[in-house]
């Protein structure tokens, strides 16, 4: 049933703002809902400048779910409205309109591809006007057919760079400023990640760090505080069948160093700390503005198949000398979308868990004590079980839960 309304969902997502259906009639087709207003007068002003045939294009990558994107370019409070369309098989536009007395064109911009991969808006040069980053792609998978194009929309569009990518990321770095992260990757080939910077009113190449050309792709690019006072990025990436490891890049006065760098740990007889048994995403659990890298530990006395091991994952955070400290644990059961968060003055624990991990039991490692526990069921209520959360599909139960410990559980959102 969910997969259903989703589906649905998508469908009517679709028929609303993509596709040529919002410029021309189709019999065959029911009259797409009303817009909004806001909406409607946009596209409106769109028909002066967009022939009727245009196919409206959302970004493959990333938040932007429409293909009526608004954003405030030029700092002044006001959101420009940006749409980004293709006719036949042209090049990508992407045409910018201000709200006057009524919209109208501010500017346009172009790329060629098959695809808008990639879509952000940055202000790159530090002038309180934001460039926009378009990465576009010849197709929907293949890393190495995407070329990202930065324009400079102040006044007449100027284009300050067009590069072949794989991935990139943007943001300000501390006593570097504001810079670019550009990744070329291809396996076993080429794994390059370069700085850009602003140089005479075009974006150039400051430094480059190549990594590790053998891993399996890039799954997260993460960009802020690495340590209490350096910038960098944290980038995760797998590896092998089903492993994962994060590159924790430093990026300081203009600098790329790869914190955990192969060399070193060879060259101490060391394995990479950042290795784990299973993919896991960096992220600022604490939310203190510092990213923490995540691996997986087995819990106590645990004797279970890698697809089946109820991993603990740890997040670390690197100090002001880059040496690693937890600063938080949590067991996530991706199959029914919860986590648990582990105090960290809990002893070691025993994680039991049913072949369907509907029942997990956090089980004290030396005296068998359960800590805490949920079971997912689809019946609203059963004798003996509190209640801890409600979806549509599925109630949380617990009979451990108390008003001190309700807030170790939390429903998390699947990637399916």
């Amino acid at each position: 049933m969910k997969q259903f309304i989703k589906a649905i969902f998508l469908l009517v997502l679709f028929l609303y703002l993509a596709g040529c259906s919002l410029f021309e009639s189709n019999t065959s087709l029911m009259s797409p809902p009303a817009l909004p207003d806001a909406e409607e007068k946009i596209l409106s002003a769109l028909n002066q400048y967009v022939s009727s045939s245009a196919e409206l294009l959302t970004p493959l990558n990333g938040e932007q779910s429409k293909s009526i994107i608004l954003e405030d370019l030029d700092g002044d409070g006001e959101e420009e409205a940006i749409v980004f369309y293709k006719e036949g098989t042209g090049t990508i536009k992407g045409i910018v309109l201000a709200k006057k007395d009524k919209w109208e064109k501010v500017t346009e911009i172009s790329g060629e591809g098959k695809y808008l991969y990639d879509l952000v808006f940055f202000d790159m040069n530090e002038d309180g006007q934001k460039e926009i980053f378009m990465g576009t792609s010849y197709s929907k998978t293949e890393e190495g057919s995407r070329v990202l194009f930065v324009y400079d929309i102040k006044k007449e569009p100027v284009l300050l760079l067009e590069e072949s990518y794989s991935y990139f990321l943007v943001d300000q770095f501390g006593s570097t400023g504001s810079a670019l992260g550009l990744i070329k990757f291809q396996r076993g080939t080429e794994n390059l990640l370069s700085l850009y910077k602003m140089k005479d009113n075009n974006l150039s190449v400051i430094d480059g760090l190549k990594l590790d050309p053998y891993i399996n792709g890039y799954v997260t690019l993460n960009s802020g505080k690495i340590t209490p006072n350096e910038w960098g990025m944290m980038l995760d990436v797998g590896v092998g069948a089903h492993s994962g490891r994060t590159f924790i890049i430093s990026v300081k006065k203009g600098k790329l160093k790869n914190v955990f760098s192969d060399e070193e740990n060879e060259s101490a007889n060391e394995e990479d700390p950042t290795f784990k048994a299973s993919i896991v995403g960096s992220e600022d659990t604490n939310q203190d503005g510092i990213l923490e890298y995540a691996v997986l530990e087995d819990p106590v006395a645990a004797d279970y198949s890698h697809a089946d091991m109820p991993y603990i994952t740890v997040f670390y955070q690197l100090d002001e000398k880059r040496e690693p400290q937890v600063v938080s644990k949590a067991f996530y059961n991706y199959t029914f979308g919860y986590k648990i968060s582990i105090p960290l003055e809990w002893p070691a624990v025993k994680i039991k868990k049913t072949d369907d991990w509907k029942h997990v039991e956090m089980i004290q490692g030396d005296n068998e004590m359960v800590l805490f526990d949920v079971y997912v069921s689809e019946m609203k209520r059963m004798d003996h079980w509190e209640k801890l959360e409600e979806t549509d599909d599925y109630v949380y139960l617990s009979k451990t839960v108390t008003n001190e410990n309700k807030h170790l559980f939390q429903l998390i959102d699947v990637v399916e």
